[in-house]
């Protein structure tokens, strides 16, 4: 009887013994599991991820357990339609998957720059001079032909950015407002869990390919709502070409004349008279496809529509969805 009692007594403090352990690696954080496998956890449809009352509690939310009129949109990644006006989901298709955003990221650049300026950490007649060659080293961007030395405006970098979409102007304006580029997408992610975008994760200011650098159609839409807040952005956006001057490392003016990367904007494209464009942004990379997002009204209803599409064919679906 006394050998039982021992084994008994035994067992209970090797019991406690596991449970405490069990108990101090939760809290400290060494019972670890795989992101990228937490990653693919399906996102419920009551968004239970989410804040109770957070950023998004204003906006739309779409189903997660199916298509929302998505017909003739099949060679999309994903697709987001909200009215506005209702807060109504016209159009959804996978807006909660994980796909890469392209240069639709410097939308979030762009607000993190007026967030400096409207704190008065940075003017949009702030000259900057280059004392080095921003990094941007994937052979497919898109950048301009600044180089060591040239001087150039806030404002300018802005437009250069949103309006042609350079690479060089994102990273240049990221060591402006952050010092670093790395402290620069510290504050982008900071800024995305702010605003609810539970799905996206920032690694650039630009967008240019890297497998942990992505988003959803459902933060897109978010982002967007975001950026309707921000005047200068709209009027940037709503320009179909804009004229600048920069100067080079020898203190000559350099004009540069840019059209919107944006083929509604540009005219390569039709849009119809009843549709009005505000805010917006492409993208385009191999692995993000061909990607459109941007505010606008039809017949003065206003929107905000995401399509990142497989094919060559983006406003083809544009013109689909504007017909929803």
């Amino acid at each position: 009887m006394k050998k039982i009692c021992i084994y008994v007594v035994s067992l209970l403090v090797f019991a406690a013994g596991f449970f405490f352990l069990q108990l101090t690696n939760t809290r400290t954080g060494k019972n670890t599991f795989s992101t990228d496998e937490e990653m693919n956890v399906p996102v419920p449809a009551d968004l239970k991820l989410l804040p109770a009352g957070g950023f998004h509690a204003d906006y739309a939310v779409p189903p997660s357990d199916r298509d929302v009129s998505a017909d003739g949109l099949e060679t999309c990644f994903a697709v987001m339609m909200v009215d506005q006006k209702d807060k109504r989901v016209v159009v959804s298709k996978n807006p909660y998957k994980r796909i890469y955003p392209a240069s639709t990221t410097k939308i979030m650049t762009a607000i993190l720059v007026m967030d400096a300026i409207n704190a008065g950490k940075l003017s949009k007649d702030d000259v900057i001079t280059l004392d080095h060659e921003p990094d941007v080293s994937d052979p497919d961007a898109v950048r301009s032909n600044l180089s060591e030395g040239c001087s150039i405006t806030v404002r300018n970098l802005l437009y250069g950015m949103l309006i042609r979409s350079y690479n060089d102007y994102a990273v240049i304006l990221a060591e402006a407002v952050g010092g670093d580029v790395d402290t620069f997408v510290s504050m982008m992610n900071s800024k995305a869990e702010e605003l609810d975008m539970v799905g996206t994760h920032y690694v650039n200011p630009h967008g240019l390919h890297d497998s942990d650098h992505y988003t959803t159609a459902y933060d897109m839409y978010l982002l967007m709502q975001k950026a309707a807040e921000y005047p200068d952005i709209r009027e940037i956006d709503q320009n179909r070409s804009f004229s600048y001057t920069y100067r080079n490392a020898y203190d000559e003016e350099v004009s540069d004349e840019i059209s919107p990367t944006n083929s509604f904007l540009a005219g390569t494209k039709f849009l119809p008279s009843n549709i009005e464009i505000q805010e917006w942004k492409t993208g385009t990379t191999q692995q993000a496809g061909h990607v459109l997002t941007m505010n606008c009204t039809i017949d003065g209803v206003p929107y905000t529509i995401y399509c990142a599409d497989a094919e060559d064919d983006l406003y083809g679906k544009y013109s689909i969805l504007f017909n929803k």
